[in-house]
């Protein structure tokens, strides 16, 4: 069984509005993964997971999880666990409403 830990952000500078994306993340083989979305600021937006059959087109993926976005509201960490992967490659898309601050993102994952 492999197992694959990565930081795919790595302390992103957050502006009042701004977008942050992560780069492509290959699950390809991978029976599931989780990520954690740390936030060290007074930001506030969301994250939404993104998948990609070709690595161009990146389509948001419904049901990331518990949910299709995380709100961030504030400092803290928030977790997705998402099983059943049938995608090649996914992604963080982190958009701020407001504030500013840093960001991280941590991929883990499990599979062959």
């Amino acid at each position: 069984m492999k197992i694959s830990s990565k930081k795919v952000i790595d302390a992103a500078a957050i502006s009042a509005t701004g977008t942050v994306v992560s780069s492509a993340i290959p699950v390809e083989y991978m029976l599931g993964f989780s990520i954690v979305l740390s936030t060290v600021s007074t930001a506030t937006g969301a994250a939404k997971l993104q998948a990609s059959m070709d690595g161009v087109i990146w389509i948001d993926l419904p049901n990331s999880g518990a949910t299709a976005n995380i709100s961030v509201a504030g400092a803290g960490d928030r977790l997705w666990n998402v099983t059943d992967v049938f995608y090649p490659q996914v992604r963080v898309s982190y958009t701020n409403t407001a504030n500013s601050g840093t960001l991280d993102v941590t991929f883990f994952a499990k599979g062959w």
